[in-house]
C-alpha cells in the first residue's frame, strides 16, 4: 500500500497548496500588489497520476540533476525510488553529487516544496536519499474490507544510514501504530502496474 498511501498524501498536499496559492493571489490582486512573480505550485511525478483538477507533470532527468527546476512550493512524487537511482549507482561522481544536492537542497530550490518518495527498501536506494532523511513512515498493513476506505496502520520511524538510529519500543508493535483513513478512490489516480513496461 505504499503507492496508495503516497498518492493519497500527494493529492491532499497539492490541493491544499493550490487553494492557498489562489487565495493569496486573490488577496494580492485585491490590494493591488504585484503578482507577476508568483508561481503556482505544481504536481510532479515519475509515474502517471490522474488527479481531478490537477495537472501532473513529469519528473525528468534534468530535474533530478538540477538542470531544470520545479515551480516553487510544488509537490514532487518519486515512486519506487530504487528503480530511479539504486544503491549500486556510485560510479559516476557527477550524478552522485547532483542527486545528493537534489535532496539536500530540495526545500531551498522549491522554496518550501515537498518531496514524497517511496521504495520497497531504503537499503536499495541511492545514498543521496539515505543521507538526507532522518525519519520515514513504515506501513505495517492495510485493511481493505471497508466499503469506501482503506485503513493503513503506519508508524514514523527514525533512520540513519550508519545504523545509529534505534527504533526501540516498550510496547507491542501493533499498539503504537497510527491509523490513517485513505479513500479507495485513490486507486483511480494511478496505475499500480505502470512499471510492467519494464518487463513487457
Amino acid at each position: 500500500g505504499k503507492t496508495t498511501f503516497s498518492v493519497h498524501l500527494c493529492k491532499k498536499e497539492i490541493k491544499s497548496r493550490i487553494r492557498h496559492f489562489k487565495v493569496l493571489k486573490f488577496l494580492r490582486k485585491l490590494l493591488f500588489m504585484d503578482i507577476s512573480n508568483m508561481e503556482e505550485p505544481k504536481l510532479y511525478s515519475n509515474i502517471p497520476l490522474d488527479i481531478k483538477g490537477v495537472q501532473c507533470n513529469e519528473v525528468t532527468i534534468e530535474h533530478l540533476l538540477r538542470e531544470k527546476r520545479f515551480n516553487y512550493g510544488s509537490v514532487v512524487y518519486l515512486s519506487e525510488f530504487s528503480l530511479v537511482a539504486d544503491s549500486r549507482l556510485v560510479t559516476n561522481d557527477y550524478i552522485n553529487d547532483k542527486l545528493l544536492e537534489f535532496f539536500k537542497l530540495f526545500g531551498h530550490e522549491t522554496k518550501g516544496g515537498i518531496c514524497i518518495v517511496d521504495t520497497q527498501s531504503i537499503l536499495d536506494a541511492h545514498y543521496s536519499l539515505k543521507r538526507s532523511i532522518d525519519r520515514h513512515l513504515y506501513i505495517y498493513d492495510t485493511v481493505r474490507w471497508l466499503p469506501f476506505f482503506l485503513i493503513q496502520r503506519v508508524r514514523e520511524e527514525r533512520y540513519a544510514e550508519d545504523g545509529t538510529a534505534v527504533n526501540s519500543y516498550n510496547e507491542d508493535l501493533e499498539t503504537s501504530l497510527k491509523r490513517v483513513l485513505v479513500p479507495k478512490s485513490t486507486w483511480k489516480s494511478f496505475d499500480c502496474y505502470c512499471y510492467s513496461a519494464l518487463t513487457d
